[in-house]
């Protein structure tokens, strides 16, 4: 059986199953270069046709039950203009109108909008039907093709990865992310092999659109980009301050009915409505504000849900659950047991795990199926080609190249010890945005110099954006405060970046440069001989070296690129910034 998954989409991304196993997973700003890269994803087609014969498909899944007119310009114009664009939020006259509309007239305007989006619906289904056809399979039968929903594909991914469908247990599962199909968060109830939603809440009311496009535009920064810049920059203010900014902004904004949310305004239109409001604001203030909004409003609604149901162990999934400092807030609530946030809670994981859910439709059981149970993927290079690859490249860079392992590992820990930044590229290649050390920056963390040589000279950061720290998950004690939340809520989650804890004394003092230089929190990636063996062996004989357990750790990329993918990318990587050395493979390459 062979299945195909698609999302169209930011960060769009395919997937591909074939009798079980997940053979390819690919995003399209790996073949492009383009950050977050939502053009038609012909580039992941065309490669995957080369490895393989898909012209017999058993299923052709697209995410999204219905595709909006944004998608589909992007789709129509991808030959044209392959760069991302965002909408423009000028406020125009337009959108005085609609300001004036939704002030005085909210409810008609809630029912004009779910009419438009039910109309739109219709129109534009039967045309990414044809234009998929034309520019991927021809020859194609129509009802191959399937359009699935939006947030069931988010539940699944966190089901599937974490292998939930074989615990004899309720969970309940979150999703909150944008509008999709017509809600924009859903409340799910997961047992016995079944997906039930219990609670949805309306696309009009989607945290996503206060964060993006009021807040993260409002605030000069980019949208789909710097909303995480936004929540690292709130622990700047402070209650005595930021309490002002919150009444004023979100004071009975919100009403909260059980497994829903409803709001004085639709926040699909919210850059309108706050576009006055944010004048003579201080900055930090508002991030706080929409912080602690934002924490406020999902702790309550998950809260609802488990008194409705009583289920206190619970999944979520959804851009909204990026926010590490939510996540936080909300493993440390005492009516939960336990807790999975998918790791790449974005969109661009959706396509997998709809592959899986229709092999197991089809075969009825999974017998056959091949877990995913890593974030590191395919794309491999044999030592061979990067010998091959560097054979030009002497004249520019000092070449090591080492037979054992322990040999390479030996000079990396003394280069880091001595305080060097050395970049690692790894296979397989890491198939989401954050550095799980196989695309990373290391750096020894006990001195703050070394955040200002990253951020400064390389990763061109703005001075408020903390790195994140790999640390021996034996030794993760020592450094996290609430040892008991992640032993017993979260430790599954604990080796991919996804939440944030309280630093200990001996972490600030350990790991400086590695945490949130204002309120002294972590975003830990905890290793062990399982998930990432080499790091596991860097870390003990760094361990040995320094009597310290941890290393600031950041993405293989230049500030605006897509995480390195190819031996191309890590080499201009390496001669566009000040990196001085590079492990690839089995080499450790320094430069003259």
């Amino acid at each position: 059986m062979k299945i195909l998954s698609v999302y169209l989409g930011h960060n769009s991304t395919i997937a591909y199953l074939e009798n079980g196993e997940l053979k390819y997973f690919l995003h399209e700003e790996k073949f492009d270069n383009v950050k977050n890269s939502d053009n038609f994803p012909l580039k992941c087609i065309e490669y995957l046709k080369s490895k393989e014969d898909i012209s017999n498909l058993d299923k052709i899944v697209v995410i999204g039950k219905w595709i909006n007119r944004r998608m589909l310009r992007y789709i129509k114009n991808y030959t044209k203009d392959n760069k991302c664009k965002i909408i423009n939020y000028k406020i125009g006259f337009r959108d005085r109108v609609l300001y004036f509309l939704m002030k005085y007239f909210p409810r008609f305007m809630n029912r004009v909008n779910d009419s438009y989006l039910w109309i739109r619906k219709q129109l534009y289904t039967k045309k990414v039907i044809s234009l998929i056809e034309y520019w991927l399979w021809q020859k194609i039968i129509k009802d191959q093709i399937e359009f699935v929903s939006h947030h069931e594909s988010h539940a699944l991914s966190v089901i599937y990865f974490y292998w939930l469908h074989l615990k004899q247990e309720p969970i309940l599962v979150f999703t909150l992310d944008w509008g999709w199909d017509r809600h924009c968060a859903t409340v799910n109830i997961w047992d016995n092999n079944t997906l039930e939603t219990i609670g949805t809440v309306r696309n009009r009311y989607s945290l996503w659109d206060i964060w993006s496009k009021s807040f993260t535009w409002g605030l000069g920064m980019s949208p789909l980009e710097h909303e995480y810049k936004v929540m690292w920059l709130a622990a700047y203010s402070s209650k005595k301050y930021y309490q002002e900014v919150y009444d004023k902004l979100f004071k009975n904004t919100i009403k909260l009915k059980w497994l829903t949310w409803k709001s004085k305004i639709p926040w699909n239109q919210s850059h309108v409505y706050y576009h006055n409001k944010l004048w003579w604001l201080r900055f930090d203030n508002i991030a706080w504000a929409l912080q602690e909004f934002t924490e406020e409003t999902v702790i309550q609604w998950i809260k609802n849900a488990v008194e409705k149901t009583g289920i206190k162990k619970i999944a979520v999934a959804g851009w909204v659950f990026m926010n590490v400092k939510l996540n936080q807030k909300l493993q440390e609530q005492n009516f939960l047991e336990k807790i999975y946030f998918m790791p790449s809670a974005w969109d661009d994981s959706t396509p997998i795990w709809w592959v899986f859910s229709w092999y197991i439709h089809a075969w009825g059981n999974i017998k056959h199926l091949k877990p995913v149970e890593t974030m590191f993927l395919w794309v491999r290079y044999t030592n061979k080609e990067v010998e091959e690859f560097m054979k030009d490249k002497t004249e520019k860079y000092i070449i090591e190249k080492f037979n054992n392992e322990n040999e390479l590992i030996d000079a990396t820990v003394n280069l880091l010890k001595n305080y060097e930044i050395v970049s690692i590229f790894q296979w397989p290649w890491e198939w989401w945005a954050r550095s799980l050390c196989n695309r990373a920056i290391l750096a020894n963390a006990s001195d703050l110099q070394s955040f200002h040589t990253v951020n400064d000279m390389i990763k061109m950061r703005d001075f408020w954006m903390p790195f994140a720290p790999t640390i021996l998950e034996e030794q993760a004690g020592k450094y996290i405060k609430h040892r008991d939340i992640l032993k017993n809520k979260i430790l599954e989650s604990s080796h991919y970046m996804i939440t944030a804890f309280d630093g200990t004394d001996l972490a600030i003092k350990d790991l400086r440069a590695a945490m949130h230089q204002k309120d002294k929190t972590l975003r830990p990636q905890l290793v062990n001989k399982h998930s990432n063996p080499m790091m596991y062996e860097i870390l003990k004989k760094y361990e040995i070296a320094t009597w310290m357990w941890g290393l600031m750790n950041t993405s293989l990329n230049i500030h605006g690129y897509p995480l390195v993918w190819t031996l191309e990318q890590a080499i201009f990587t390496l001669e566009n910034s000040w990196l001085k050395h590079m492990i690839i493979n089995n080499v450790l390459i320094h430069k003259k």
